[in-house]
């Protein structure tokens, strides 16, 4: 499966990548559950393993062009999902749509399986001209990419990440950021709202945007080359993934999903953004 980050520069969107992976390869505990670490878990990369204990240092990494991350999700250290992270250079998203860079974004965003997108939270509560207009831009050409992709009927995740979310007190900001712009609704996607931060020591919300991207990859049909051990892993890890995100109140049952998607994308995001701050 292909993840796909965009988002302004500085953002987070490396540090998220790579505090995913190195949090996947540590494993975490949610009640009486051990989920990731020596169940499920990514292979090796050298790049990943080494943004990653950079992140946990604190010295934050960045991402000079559109490069593409590739690893293996594992159970028990037996292959169950290939998946590529495509991390996009910064502005990227707020440049013309008519530009090469633009075009090139949207080919990436158009034939990715789940896309996160990424915002920080002192920019959104930021008066600042060059700041808004950079906000501005880029939340337009979000939502015109959002609407090309439903058009085209093809089953993604995109998930509104809000960075850094701890430097801001006003947290009904960013709350009417989140839910106030999307104006789509449509069996075909599903949208996710989270704010999060990645500071070492102070995570929240970092692995919840992560597992529920990866339970959408493994819910569609395997490779049509895959293996009786392949299809076994890829049940394994989406039954722990369902039991995290049920842990963390996510909306990941069929059910569930259903019926946001009834209510529409606006009604959910309003949800999870409640749920978030409990």
């Amino acid at each position: 499966m292909r993840i796909l980050l965009i988002g302004s520069r500085n953002v987070g969107k490396t540090t998220h990548m790579a505090t995913c992976y190195g949090m996947m390869k540590k494993g975490v505990t949610l009640g009486r559950f051990r989920f990731f670490g020596n169940q499920m878990s990514f292979a090796n990369n050298s790049e990943l393993d080494w943004m990653a204990h950079a992140c946990a240092v604190g010295n934050l990494p960045a991402t000079a062009k559109l490069g593409s991350f590739s690893t293996t999700l594992l159970w028990r250290n037996h292959g169950a999902m290939r998946v590529t992270f495509s991390d996009s250079r910064g502005q990227m998203l707020a440049m013309p749509q008519a530009s090469r860079e633009f075009r090139e974004l949207r080919s990436a965003f158009m034939n990715s399986d789940c896309i996160m997108a990424y915002f920080r939270s002192e920019d959104i509560v930021s008066q600042d001209t060059f700041v808004k207009q950079i906000r501005t831009d880029s939340l337009a050409n979000l939502v015109d990419l959002m609407n090309e992709r439903l058009r085209s009927g093809k089953r993604c995740v995109v998930i509104i990440n809000i960075t850094c979310c701890d430097l801001v007190s006003n947290q009904k900001a960013l709350r009417a950021f989140i839910t106030g712009f999307l104006k789509c609704d449509s069996g075909s996607m599903l949208v996710a709202g989270n704010l999060m931060t990645c500071v070492p020591g102070r995570e929240r919300n970092v692995l919840e945007p992560l597992a529920l991207c990866l339970y959408h990859g493994l819910c569609q049909p395997p490779p049509f080359d895959a293996g009786v051990a392949e299809v076994r892993n890829r049940q394994k890890c989406r039954d722990a993934l369902r039991r995290y995100l049920e842990g963390k109140d996510m909306m990941t049952s069929q059910t569930r999903r259903e019926t946001v998607e009834r209510r529409g994308i606006r009604d959910m995001l309003e949800g999870l953004i409640d749920r978030i701050h409990g």
